[in-house]
């Protein structure tokens, strides 16, 4: 994956996103432990747990003046949005687990409540960055990123992905959604959290 270049002088790298529940995510700290024990050191960039998130729509750069706009526009948008319960379900990988570029863990639970928002989220940006993306919106936290391409190597993942009882149910309520600013540094990606949006 070619990396992102820094963001342009006076403008924040943004992205909308919904936080993981707590019990979701010690299950999570659970299996990355797990499976960064069972994978080669080097064969696999971890996101560090206190960056897990469900990515409901990237904007890439914003104008710093534009952000108090982009928060005015998200507010009412989602004020009408209900809350939704969300749980985790099933690991994956993008293209494949034969061939896996991006590690994941699936989501289960009130999917037409998950989508609802993002629409909202989306409609609500559609002035600011980035354009959607076309692609079928498939939800999913990212735990790791391939760092190289020897299969032999990711065994311990495409194994748990085929394994039917990967995760404990976890299950958590979504009540909020938030504005982060994703800023790129040496050691890695730092989100912080610029604005939060209650639901119904």
């Amino acid at each position: 994956m070619t990396p992102r270049p820094p963001s342009p002088p006076g403008c924040f790298r943004c992205f909308v996103a919904v936080a993981v529940g707590e019990t979701a995510t010690a299950a999570l700290r659970d299996l990355h432990q797990r499976l960064s024990r069972a994978t080669p050191r080097h064969a696999v960039r971890w996101t560090p747990p206190d960056q897990w998130h469900l990515t409901l729509h990237f904007l890439g750069d914003v104008p710093v003046d534009r952000i108090a706009e982009l928060e005015q526009s998200l507010r009412p948008s989602l004020a009408g949005a209900r809350t939704f319960a969300l749980r985790l379900e099933g690991l994956g990988a993008f293209p494949s687990p034969q061939a896996p570029r991006v590690l994941w863990v699936g989501m289960g639970g009130d999917l037409p409540g998950l989508q609802d928002v993002r629409q909202r989220v989306v409609q609500a940006c559609a002035r600011f960055g980035e354009p959607a993306d076309s692609r079928p919106f498939h939800p999913h936290l990212t735990l790791g990123r391939t760092r190289q391409s020897d299969p032999q190597a990711l065994r311990p993942w495409c194994e748990a992905s085929c394994d039917a009882r990967p995760l404990p149910p976890c299950e958590w309520l979504v009540d909020r959604v938030a504005l982060y600013r994703s800023e790129l540094r040496p050691s890695g990606a730092v989100h912080t959290p610029l604005a939060a949006f209650p639901l119904a």
